[in-house]
Formats: C-alpha cells, structure tokens, sequence
C-alpha cells in the first residue's frame, strides 16, 4: 500500500499504546480475536480496525467497536506468494462491515488499483470456499470430481 502512497506503519509485537487511522489485522483466522484483544489490552486504538479473512465477517472484530472503531473485513480475491513486489492490483476485493468502515475499505481499494464489492456477512463461508476451490486449479477440481464419483 506504500507504493500506493498510502503510510504504512507496522504493529511492533510488543505494541505500546497508540492510535491508528486504520489498523489492519493480517494474521490467520484463528489468531483475530485473540490479537485484537492483545492489542487493544496493550492500549492500541484504531478509527476503523479491519482485517482480511475470506471467510470471516467484520464481526469477528467486534471488541474494537467498544473503543468507537468502526470494523470492516476486506478480501482481496487473489493469492499472495509472500514475493517482494507484489499488489492487489487488479483484483476484486470482497468488503463487509460498518458502513463508514466499507466507504473507506472501498477508497482504499480503488486507490491501491483493486475493485471493491460488497458481499453479505453470511456469503462469506461460501464465497471463500469457492475462491478456494478455484485457486486450487486442477488438483481441487480433481479431487471433487472423484468425491462426486464416490458419491
């Protein structure tokens, strides 16, 4: 997002108290709430706090909405091989949330050269799971193809 010119700061992992614009978890699934947590019992506020599961709602930031933070979850709908250089450019990002939460994941995304869209809290599950699906290629469908044989 850097070259997009937009700041980007890092969360040091022992986080002295402070307050962020936009504070983005990008941890697994599982580890959101318990960093949220961490995080804000360190004294980290946000404006918006967002993270960027596929198959999580905005909800599973629920605890920032204590602190006066608005929650978004913002998917960008590609795979990420962890190479120097690498952008969201291009792709489709699935946000949900706050209203305010979604406005602003919506300007981000547009600004970094992504195409936001909105998705429903309860078509994450599925939408990720078929993202998945296709991300695998070959072997996934393979594999569903032999289940389907079984079946």
């Amino acid at each position: 997002m850097s070259a997009a010119g937009v700041p980007v700061r890092w969360v040091p992992r022992r986080p002295r108290p402070a307050t962020y614009d936009v504070l983005v978890l990008a941890v697994p699934d599982d580890a959101i709430a318990r960093e949220s947590v961490r995080l804000l019992r360190s004294g980290v506020r946000a404006g918006c706090a967002m993270h960027l599961s596929g198959a999580l709602a905005a909800d599973a930031l629920r605890e920032w909405r204590k602190t006066g933070a608005v929650v978004v979850s913002f998917h960008p709908l590609r795979s990420f091989a962890g190479r120097s250089g690498e952008t969201a450019a291009g792709a489709d990002v699935a946000i949900e949330g706050d209203a305010s939460g979604v406005a602003l994941a919506g300007r981000l995304a547009r600004r970094i050269g992504a195409r936001p869209w909105r998705i429903a809290p309860e078509a994450k599950p599925l939408s990720h799971a078929a993202a998945a699906a296709a991300a695998g290629g070959t072997a996934t469908l393979a594999a569903l193809a032999a289940e389907a044989a079984r079946a």
